[in-house]
């Protein structure tokens, strides 16, 4: 009869040790900041009190949450308990507290809150990183520099910085859904001033923040910029973050030229559709990219309806072409009319690699057979230009007949840089 008690209690004592190397095991498994146990953390929702952090704990909480019910908030800054999400499982919820629960789980709304948030217990967000770029708002505007202390699968952390601060949120995952929820925070600073340098800033937040004001004002310069922001915000930027914030705020604006230059074709294939008498022409270089394509070279473009109206018009062509200030370059050629009012009439336009023979004979060639310009009647057309040197070339080769003039304001602006004023 002893002996099976003896087994027993054997058999107790290394169940027990096993659980023991197993907790210890997984408790170990769980160090680091990378490795999350999610099935430890949906015990710790069900079995830990998220105030504990307010009331205390054993004796002490139950006499701070029976004091906290009597007058209906904690001390130690808390939050007021009624005003607490309901955490429980139970789908049952009060009478009283159902029209109160719509209030308590308040949506962030990123297009109207986004650049002055506020920060409610119970508030949801529908992802981390939509919650990220809201703290570093909240930094910017209140100049405040905060540290994330917390980033795994299903929690995020975010402290101030300032030691003595007792600022805090903790943002956890909702279980049942993907949106993460504001579950535990502390909405006072303590100790902490204003931060003119803060690190907290960042060129990407800086360009979102000041897309519309870029938009309206794309002759800015770096410096008026600056002086802008920094006036505004009431923070330290060096001229590097100023430079790449404008960059990021402009290609916001006018789209990545990338992008941009793979819809190419599509432009292409949607004027021959809609516009199928405008004339729009692509053509390829040699070279090839790293997939094995053929890169873009020229683009040549001149629309039905300009054909048509210059036909009323003067036979006078102005021809003319600038650089382009972009991360292509390139440059635009333009071959323009004059209307019945002496105004511009644009007739064909043309991107190409630079002002060469070459480039400009291309184009002219175009040109030529859209307005109709033939042997027949190209003596009736002037053309009027400056003294590229390609330019002449080309006017030699195909349109060798027509009346060349040249512009007087070119002549005038090489006039004076060759220093003859007056």
């Amino acid at each position: 009869m002893d002996c099976p008690r003896e087994e027993s209690e054997q058999s107790t004592k290394e169940y027990g040790e096993d659980i023991e190397k197993n907790d210890s095991e997984s408790e170990s498994e769980y160090v680091g900041d990378e490795y999350v146990d999610v099935i430890d953390d949906f015990e710790f929702d069900n079995n830990v009190d998220l105030n504990v952090e307010y009331v205390g704990l054993g004796d002490e909480k139950k006499e701070a949450i029976i004091e906290a019910e009597a007058i209906g908030k904690t001390g130690f800054n808390g939050p007021n308990l009624n005003d607490c999400p309901n955490l429980s499982d139970d789908a049952s919820i009060n009478e009283f507290d159902s029209d109160a629960s719509v209030s308590k789980w308040s949506n962030f709304r990123a297009n109207t809150d986004m650049k002055n948030p506020k920060f409610t217990l119970g508030m949801t967000f529908g992802s981390k990183k939509e919650f990220k770029e809201a703290v570093l708002n909240y930094a910017f505007k209140n100049g405040k520099e905060l540290k994330f202390v917390r980033n795994d699968k299903i929690r995020y952390i975010v402290e101030c910085k300032h030691n003595a601060c007792p600022w805090r949120i903790n943002l956890r995952k909702d279980p049942k859904c993907e949106s993460w929820r504001i579950l535990g925070m502390r909405d006072i600073h303590d100790g902490c001033s204003w931060v003119y340098k803060n690190k907290m800033v960042k060129s990407s937040i800086v360009a979102r923040r000041w897309t519309k004001e870029v938009q309206h004002h794309l002759d800015w310069k770096m410096v008026n910029f600056k002086d802008k922001v920094c006036t505004a915000e009431r923070f330290d930027m060096s001229d590097r973050q100023v430079w790449r914030a404008m960059e990021k705020a402009k290609k916001k604006i006018q789209g990545d030229e990338e992008e941009n230059f793979k819809k190419l074709w599509g432009y292409v294939a949607e004027i021959d559709r809609t516009n199928s008498m405008s004339k729009c022409y692509v053509k390829l270089s040699d070279l090839t990219d790293m997939s094995g394509h053929s890169r873009f070279l020229r683009l040549y473009m001149c629309w039905e309806a300009c054909k048509k109206g210059f036909q009323l018009c003067r036979p006078i062509i102005g021809v003319d072409g600038c650089h382009l200030k972009s991360a292509t370059r390139g440059q635009m050629l333009i071959a323009i009319g004059i209307d019945g009012n002496d105004s511009i009439f644009p007739l064909a336009y043309a991107i190409v690699e630079g002002e060469t023979k070459q480039s400009w004979c291309w184009f002219l060639e175009f040109l030529k057979t859209d307005l109709s310009i033939g042997d027949h009647n190209e003596e009736e057309f002037t053309f009027i230009s400056d003294k590229q040197k390609g330019l002449l070339e080309a006017f030699e080769d195909k349109l060798p007949r027509s009346e060349h003039r040249f512009c007087v304001r070119h002549l005038h602006g090489n006039m004076k840089v060759a220093g003859f004023q007056g």
